[in-house]
């Protein structure tokens, strides 16, 4: 969180880019919508997403990933683990180039922050904070709301380029015992975007503006107990909801080429963790989850009221050495 306040970083996605390891491909304005951005671990793009300890990217695949600027506000975030490296006991293959994992921050008293920029090419940004409590009863809440229009290049020419993206994130925390906690997060993210791309295309016709709306929320139940010093578990229950339409390189618009994602995932997952002896680290679990595809067209693929599911059971157990050397030995079993 140090790390975030002093650099002034302006979403997720640039602050991961500071880290050994990662790499962030982002477009400039105007040839872009806002889940344009690709990153990855060592080469691949392969990752998991965890934010506090459960999984926020879908299985399905790559026209709703996580978006990383789905979290504009940095405010809540306490810090961010970047896992190099497979990590597909725990994971599953889609953890193949590693995993980020976001930790948000504790029940706070009492907080309040609001932000607000605005820059050229109509740049505006505005961000909100907040969190308290009263014994066992806490709540956070985080709003983000950011736009931009058109711009214009060194050489003056214009561009039309708009874009529109809120965020709304709350979550409550309910301490049941002495040991166990149960919380509930909802996260909304929605943004429209519209865009020529380069000019010579913009000058010749070749290609009409796009359009692109994207819409992300999640819906989490999770109940933390800490046995011991040693030993935790995270039961946690989850709705994620992804839409994504892209009108592109087409006019009129045509699905077959632009694109369109609408999917349901319902889960349940649970994983113990236990330090049975100073070097070693143990993390055994199950995870259950139900995809529906309500509607998805590209341009080899026509679905709509699809579902399956995935199961998998999974143990591992991490042996630190002397700090700079482990090994890890685990197993996953995984159905689909």
């Amino acid at each position: 969180a140090e790390d975030i306040e002093e650099n002034r970083f302006a979403d997720l996605a640039e602050a991961l880019s500071s880290l050994n390891g990662v790499t962030v491909d982002t477009y400039g304005n105007g040839v872009g919508y806002e889940n344009m951005q690709t990153l990855e671990i060592n080469g691949s793009s392969r990752i998991v997403v965890i934010i506090d300890g459960i999984r926020a990217n879908t299985n399905t695949s790559m026209l709703n990933v996580f978006n990383f600027q789905s979290m504009p506000n940095l405010d809540s975030i306490e810090r961010v683990e970047v896992l190099n490296g497979s990590a597909s006991t725990l994971y599953g293959a889609d953890a193949k180039g590693g995993v980020v994992n976001i930790i948000t921050k504790a029940p706070e008293k009492n907080v309040f922050k609001f932000g607000a920029e605005n820059g050229t090419f109509g740049f505006q940004d505005y961000r909100l904070y907040a969190a308290g409590g009263d014994g066992d009863l806490s709540w956070r809440l985080s709003a983000n709301k950011r736009r931009s229009s058109d711009y214009k290049d060194g050489d003056g020419n214009s561009y039309i380029s708009d874009g529109d993206a809120e965020n709304i994130s709350a979550k409550f925390w309910k301490k049941t015992s002495e040991r166990s906690t149960l919380s509930l997060a909802f996260d909304h993210y929605e943004s429209d975007t519209v865009h020529t791309g380069t000019y010579y295309r913009q000058q010749n016709g070749l290609r009409p503006p796009a359009s692109y709306y994207e819409k992300q929320q999640r819906l989490i139940l999770a109940y933390r107990t800490q046995f011991s010093e040693e030993s935790d578990n995270l039961l946690s229950l989850y709705r994620i909801r992804s839409t994504f339409n892209g009108q592109n390189f087409s006019s009129p618009p045509n699905p077959m080429i632009d694109g369109v994602a609408d999917t349901t995932t319902w889960g349940l997952s649970d994983q113990y963790r236990l330090k049975w002896h100073e070097k070693h680290q143990l993390a055994a679990g199950f995870e259950y989850s139900h995809e529906t595809i309500d509607d998805w067209v590209d341009t080899v693929f026509n679905y709509s009221g699809e579902s399956y599911y995935h199961y998998s059971i999974y143990a591992e157990d991490n042996w630190n050495f002397d700090g700079r050397y482990s090994l890890t030995l685990g197993a996953r079993y995984y159905r689909h």
